[in-house]
């Protein structure tokens, strides 16, 4: 099939494929993002090969371009979220969306991992060989799944109890966490870090959920009759959504525990009183740092119960000193499409080529990282990857293992120069640097003069967010006094049009989906300009 063909079938619109309470979209990824955008944010983003299995019992496989995306979302709105124990009327279908589902899972437990502390040897070893073939501990079994996915029955069933046991004892310990006396916290969490005690059972947790998400996807990736295997694919797609709400509703529990963890009353400012209390600062940032990962990147997941991003909530402020949002707000440094107007191309253009040099070194130890443990990804499957990865970042969900929380044009830069290193696109010289961050700017300047998306308010106001975002960071970098805080248009609209809690959870909702699409526009902004 040539180029050209299947350019003409990626552009006749995205497919959609419904089962239970998933649909899956397939298509161009200006066309995705639009789809996603409008009303379907929660969604999980997949490279097209991570269901060829199912596209290819449909056949379609070559329906679609290789650059297509598939995005996966859960309506959480249907109750109950279960799926019919009978075959559909293409059992195919059911084919490709248990895998959608599994790979999704599977990507995002991944990405915790990555986000999370290392499991602890002695934790590891408490808990226990597992009772499956061979008898390995939990990490051992990890890093041979990691590189050699198999399905077997037994594992899966082994797992899936333990999952349930940790579960159950990370609910019960976070629950004592927080009904002991605060004056007790330090013991507390000195008991929950020891190796049986249970915030070490939350990185063991997710390395058992990665397992048991593999087994699930290695085994709908062997499928042959689809009409044969779709009562079975009801029950393993009805299990998926079942751990899916479990980890949500443990979300809620973690997120709590981390609020406890972080007060800033346990942090003193005192110089002597910090020396005194460092211990027991770096054991509560210890337990923050396991926590925090799976709260930040499940929590998102699900748009169920009004779920609002802490910096969104009525009242409060982000946990995070660096996000200025409300502090801007209040002084009235509101910027918008006038800093577009006021900037020198050039200027954002030498802005980002420094900064490109600065995060060389973290993206190329990030891609020899990604490429030691996950093999076997596909190269579309590594740049999905490294998106998701950026989209956490730069709305802050979770920190970079060696740099910490960053700014949106450190992530920007950062994710630049981690597609140029996974395309190998020559990256040793600055010249070539400078170039690459001057075809940022391009993109970023002329997006939104692209036929890319039909004439839309939502549409357009991502786009503008976005490129007066990053125009916004590069005066900062280039020592301008001038801010454009991310949400501090958010804060002042509440304040001034939503006077009511109401109005402003409505509010926050929709300026939230705003945000969310600035910033995947960005991830496509930064994938045209990096070749």
């Amino acid at each position: 099939m040539t180029a050209e063909h299947n350019a003409t079938l990626s552009e006749r619109g995205p497919q959609f494929f419904t089962d239970g309470p998933i649909t899956v979209a397939i298509g161009g990824e200006a066309a995705i993002t639009r789809w996603e955008i409008l009303g379907h944010m929660t969604a999980g983003r997949l490279s097209v090969d991570s269901v060829a299995h199912g596209l290819t019992l449909l056949g379609l496989r070559d329906d679609f371009a290789d650059d297509a995306v598939v995005s996966v979302f859960v309506d959480d709105a249907e109750d109950p979220l279960v799926f019919a124990n009978v075959a559909p009327e293409i059992p195919a279908r059911r084919v490709l969306i248990a895998e959608a589902m599994a790979a999704v899972w599977n990507n995002r437990i991944q990405d915790i991992a990555d986000a999370s502390a290392p499991l602890y040897q002695e934790a590891v070893e408490d808990l226990g060989r597992l009772e499956i073939p061979g008898s390995p501990y939990l990490n051992e079994l990890l890093a041979q799944r990691r590189r050699t996915a198999i399905t077997d029955r037994a594992e899966v069933e082994a797992l899936n109890q333990l999952i349930h046991e940790l579960r159950q004892a990370v609910v019960f310990g976070a629950a004592g966490f927080l009904a002991a006396d605060p004056a007790e916290l330090k013991d507390t969490t000195r008991k929950a870090l020891a190796p049986d005690g249970w915030i070490h059972r939350v990185s063991l947790l997710v390395a058992a959920e990665e397992c048991l998400a593999g087994a699930l996807l290695a085994g709908i990736r062997s499928t042959g009759d689809p009409e044969a295997v779709a009562g079975g694919l009801a029950a393993d797609c009805t299990f998926m959504l079942g751990n899916r709400a479990a980890d949500l509703d443990l979300c809620e529990v973690l997120a709590d525990v981390v609020t406890v963890l972080e007060d800033p009353a346990l942090r003193p400012s005192h110089r002597v009183t910090r020396m005194v209390t460092r211990s027991t600062q770096r054991m509560l940032d210890g337990a923050v740092h396991i926590i925090q990962p799976f709260v930040n990147l499940r929590g998102p997941g699900s748009d169920r119960d009004g779920w609002l991003p802490p910096e969104l909530m009525p009242g409060e402020r982000s946990r995070d000193p660096r996000n200025s949002a409300a502090a801007a707000a209040d002084e009235g440094q509101i910027f918008d499409a006038e800093l577009v107007e006021d900037f020198r191309p050039e200027e954002l253009a030498t802005a980002f080529g420094e900064l490109f040099e600065e995060m060389l070194p973290d993206a190329e130890a990030y891609v020899k990282k990604l490429r030691n443990d996950y093999p076997d990804d596909s190269a579309s499957q590594r740049k999905n990857r490294a998106e998701r990865r950026f989209m956490d970042l730069a709305t802050g969900k979770t920190a970079d293992t060696n740099l910490g929380y960053l700014e949106l044009d450190e992530a920007v830069a950062l994710h630049a120069m981690t597609l140029a290193l996974l395309r190998e696109v020559p990256v040793d010289n600055p010249g070539k640097r400078e170039r690459q961050a001057r075809q940022l700017q391009l993109a970023i300047s002329g997006y939104g003069k692209l036929q890319e998306f039909p004439d839309n308010q939502l549409i357009q106001r991502g786009i503008s967010m976005a490129q007066t975002s990053l125009y916004a960071v590069a005066f900062q970098r280039l020592g301008q006094d001038r801010r454009f805080p991310k949400l501090a248009v958010l804060m002042a609209m509440l304040e001034r049009f939503a006077p009511t809690v109401n109005e402003r959870l409505i509010a926050e909702r929709a300026l939230h989906v705003i945000n969310g699409g600035a910033v995947r526009i960005l991830a496509m902004m930064v994938d045209k300009a990096i070749r």
